[in-house]
């Protein structure tokens, strides 16, 4: 499986994640069972399930054919609204013919400000090398003086620190937000993983 778990994008807009289910088999067909699991979204926000076609925010299971040593793309929609939010939803994978072979992914969406024109072109993004990272990460283009603050998913402070380097190693494995506000003029947020 290979795979793209964040959406990340300007408040208001349509936010991605992307996976790849893989048929492993040479000669048999599966069919496969993807349902919203779990949903924990900011107000207003909605999702679809993107497999065979794009199914309705209010669908929350598809079950789809994937042929023998065939590909199928799994996008996930984030219909986000204006404004900074994170959220994300559990979705799980069966084979239909295996209830033993299965598996869930969280995906999330991340967004910050609003739809605006003048306010995409003029803010490029902060850059994070290398991520996901599993002891040290540098922001690229950061100053000495830049002070930055890593909040997990729930909102909480985990690590703050400054200048362009940070000791990551200490913090569990997950999805954290990287925010600040840095001197180069870069965006202040950005979606970090931590192995």
């Amino acid at each position: 499986m290979d795979e793209q778990r964040h959406g990340l994008g300007t408040g208001g807009t349509t936010l991605t994640a992307h996976l790849k289910l893989f048929n492993t088999s040479a000669t048999d067909d599966v069919l496969v069972r993807v349902v919203k699991l779990q949903t924990n979204l900011p107000v207003g926000w909605q999702t679809s399930l993107c497999l065979d076609v794009c199914y309705l925010p209010d669908v929350d299971t598809a079950i789809v054919p994937i042929a023998a040593g065939d590909t199928m793309h799994f996008y996930y929609y984030f219909y986000s609204t204006p404004g900074d939010a994170i959220g994300y939803t559990r979705v799980g994978m069966r084979n239909e013919n295996d209830f033993n072979n299965g598996f869930s992914r969280e995906l999330w969406g991340v967004s910050e400000g609003s739809v605006g024109m003048a306010e995409a072109l003029s803010i490029p993004p902060l850059g994070i090398a290398p991520n996901p990272a599993t002891d040290r990460m540098m922001i690229i283009g950061a100053a000495q003086n830049d002070a930055y603050e890593l909040r997990d998913m729930m909102g909480s402070t985990v690590l703050s620190f400054t200048g362009p380097a940070a000791d990551v190693n200490g913090l569990a494995p997950g999805h954290y937000l990287l925010s600040g506000a840095p001197s180069a003029g870069k965006a202040s947020r950005v979606l970090f993983v931590k192995y």
